[in-house]
């Protein structure tokens, strides 16, 4: 059988039984995409299962280090395939299973802000809705240590200021308490003030924000 067939099966199933988001979705495709092209590249027609072997696939994880990619790209990359081989072994596709190992990462010591960006920060006074919106959106990844998906999506009905505890969406839309400080919990009421509505960060128009991703 075709592996661009299973892959959508694996895609439709993540979707429908596993609440996958979009984003979990286009992740996958992303490494798909990868590792079909480097197959392609060396044998004429369709893929099918027999050119998942093992060779194959380290051939694509040494092209993806070629090209440039990071060893955390790569292996986001390695996971995605690894979840997809896994469920074609599960479903009896593979006469036996594949697995790929990631790669090794050295130890960095991620850059933070100083005090005095801290202070600087704190001390801000934004003015307009707008930018009062990202500097508490700031504050609010700094105190919690939420993802920034989590934050974008956090609704105001789920921010209880009584008991200083927001509930969040995380992957797999599995929801978590988290609890926030005194003084973050003052400019998290104050923005619900300015701008009511569904989520507490949000447009104008009450949608959903976006961002923009640094590619790794």
């Amino acid at each position: 059988m075709q592996i661009d067939i299973l892959f959508q099966e694996v895609v439709r199933q993540g979707t429908y039984l596993r609440s996958w988001s979009p984003r979990t979705s286009a992740i996958y495709r992303v490494a798909y995409n990868r590792l079909r092209a480097c197959l392609e590249a060396r044998k004429q027609g369709s893929l099918e299962l027999r050119d998942l072997t093992r060779a194959n696939l380290d051939t694509w994880v040494c092209e993806m280090r070629n090209d440039g990619l990071t060893p955390g790209g790569s292996n986001v990359n390695i996971r995605s395939i690894n979840s997809f081989l896994s469920w074609l072994s599960t479903e009896g596709h593979l006469s036996s299973p594949i697995k790929m190992r990631t790669l090794p990462r050295r130890s960095e010591v991620l850059p933070t802000f100083s005090d005095a960006e801290i202070r600087a920060l704190l001390s801000h006074r934004p003015r307009g809705i707008y930018e009062t919106r990202a500097w508490v959106l700031v504050l609010t990844l700094l105190d919690t240590g939420i993802r920034i998906d989590e934050a974008l999506g956090l609704e105001q009905a789920r921010v209880d200021f009584d008991s200083l505890q927001m509930r969040v969406l995380g992957k797999g839309n599995r929801e978590r308490v988290v609890p926030f400080s005194l003084a973050l919990r003052r400019q998290l009421f104050r923005l619900a003030k300015k701008s009511p509505g569904r989520l507490m960060f949000q447009t104008f128009r009450g949608d959903r924000m976006r961002y923009r991703e640094r590619p790794t």
